[in-house]
């Protein structure tokens, strides 16, 4: 005997798992405000920052990378990478070699802005206040390119790891445990255990494009095979039905975390204690219950095992009951429940599944039930 616990109450929103995970490290990133004096370079940067070679003649010479800007001239890049008061010509070994360097630039006299040029200044020449300056801007950009493309992979797969439009799954969940059902005054108290061999259920989820903001709603039949009470009696308890709607919030950043609230609505048996005690007589009565719901749900890493987890508290805003046992005044029931849900992927489109909840009512008499349920699902779209 018992009343059917709803059973697996809204274990039902089955999420998917890779579509509410959001990668780790969004939200974390900060603007480059100074060079990392740790910053590894590749070869190529770094000869793009600096090199030292030796000319022909034997000179050493340091080369790097330099962008014209606007009103830059050939007189002037050089008077600002040369040692105040350094004497220069035509004929000096530097200036052959940075123009035979750099054929890009067609004309030394009018230089185009954003062209790059590889500069070679000779170390007796080299202005090392100006150079310094120069690798530490360099440096920066190499910083601030590594963030950008960072945050472009980072943004990639955020919105790759977003889920987008209508999901549906359905699900199968057999479950057990126990029920209580007392009345006010204890005369009468019914205790058994409470299985259902089959749950079955869809559930729907809908995914605005590049939102963090979701709904979800699903609906479930639990069949309830009847069981041999403290009464030494076996009874027959209509199933119970179920639906629900949600709306989600997903938070980002160093701890992920999809937070959720809405309705429940339950219609489920209980036990007329008044039929009990007067006439020994097993009668059922009806309840339907709407519940405000609001829990968290997270992804969590177990090695190489991704599990989804769901915590939940409801608490019953409305109830009616059908007194199946006479026509005396019969007052509602009202209560709470609260339930972990778990959820792991196991294919592209399978999933097992599993919860433990726990219900507590009050009204015409007390009900407490503990349920515990295993089962999968499959995503259908």
């Amino acid at each position: 005997m018992r009343k059917l616990l709803f059973l697996t109450t809204m274990f039902f929103v089955v999420y998917i798992q890779a579509e509410t995970t959001v990668g780790p490290g969004i939200g974390v990133l900060k603007e480059v405000e100074e060079v990392d004096p740790n910053l590894s370079l590749s070869s190529t940067e770094q000869q793009q920052i600096s090199r030292i070679i030796k000319s022909g003649k034997g000179d050493e010479m340091y080369v790097f990378r330099y962008i014209i800007k606007e009103e830059d001239s050939f007189a002037s890049i050089l008077k600002y990478f040369v040692k105040p008061d350094s004497i220069i010509n035509a004929n000096t070994p530097m200036i052959h070699i940075i123009r035979d360097k750099n054929p890009q630039v067609k004309s030394w006299a009018n230089l185009p802005v954003g062209v790059e040029v590889d500069l070679y200044i000779q170390k007796e020449f080299l202005n090392e206040a100006a150079y310094q300056q120069h690798e530490k801007e360099e440096l920066k950009k190499i910083a601030e390119k590594r963030l950008a493309e960072k945050k472009k992979h980072l943004r990639e797969k955020k919105e790759n790891a977003m889920p987008k439009g209508l999901k549906l799954s359905a699900f199968y969940m057999a479950s057990g445990g126990y029920y209580e059902q007392k009345s006010n005054d204890l005369s009468v108290n019914v205790k058994t255990a409470q299985n259902s061999p089959y749950s079955i259920g869809i559930a729907a989820l809908y995914y605005p494009e590049n939102k963090l903001h979701s709904f979800s709603s699903s609906f479930y039949y639990s069949a309830l095979k009847g069981t041999a009470s403290n009464l030494g009696l076996t009874v027959d308890i209509p199933a119970e039905l179920g639906t629900n709607f949600y709306g989600e919030y997903r938070l980002i950043g160093r701890f992920p975390v999809t937070l959720y609230g809405g309705i429940d609505l339950e219609r489920f048996s209980t036990f007329n204690i008044d039929a009990l005690y007067n006439d020994s007589k097993i009668i059922v009565d009806n309840s339907t219950v709407g519940y405000l719901t609001l829990g968290a749900a997270k992804v969590i890493s177990l090695g190489k095992i991704y599990l989804f987890n769901k915590l939940s508290f409801s608490k019953s805003l409305f109830s009616s009951t059908e007194n199946n046992y006479g026509s005396s005044e019969y007052e509602d029931f009202t209560g709470f429940k609260f339930m972990y849900y778990a959820n792991y992927k196991i294919s592209r489109r399978t999933f097992i599944h599993g919860l433990a909840k726990w219900h507590v009512m009050s009204g015409p008499n007390d009900m407490n039930v503990t349920r515990y349920g295993l089962g999968f699902g499959y995503i259908l779209k």
